[in-house]
């Protein structure tokens, strides 16, 4: 099985998003198993291709902080992303990432 990436961190993504992901890249064919938002594509230069829809993600994420009273808390919560198989994109560089050696250490470990 080949892991449905973030195309910039190269990290895999996780549980149901990776699911998600490949049953999306099955069901269209793509050949790229990297995504990426529509603000990340921008930014790499890259535009989506007219009429092309996204897969919607999830993320909990959490930060800490100091409420008034110095106490320290913790929040969390769910972000949720749209993202574009680099298939679904045009213009920008050829993207053919080299996955570095401490990401596949961190799948060895988590997956």
């Amino acid at each position: 099985m080949e892991y449905q990436r973030n195309g910039i961190t190269l990290l895999p993504y996780e549980g149901r998003n990776q699911v998600e992901l490949i049953r999306t890249k099955e069901a269209n064919n793509y050949k790229s198993s990297f995504w990426v938002t529509f603000l990340r594509a921008k930014q790499m230069g890259r535009q989506i291709k007219t009429g092309e829809s996204g897969v919607r993600i999830i993320k909990v994420v959490s930060n800490t902080y100091t409420d008034d009273n110095g106490q320290v808390k913790n929040r969390s919560g769910i972000k949720s992303y749209i993202v574009f198989n680099l298939d679904q994109t045009t213009g920008g560089e050829v993207f053919n990432p080299v996955i570095p050696e401490s990401v596949k250490a961190v799948e060895f470990l988590f997956h």
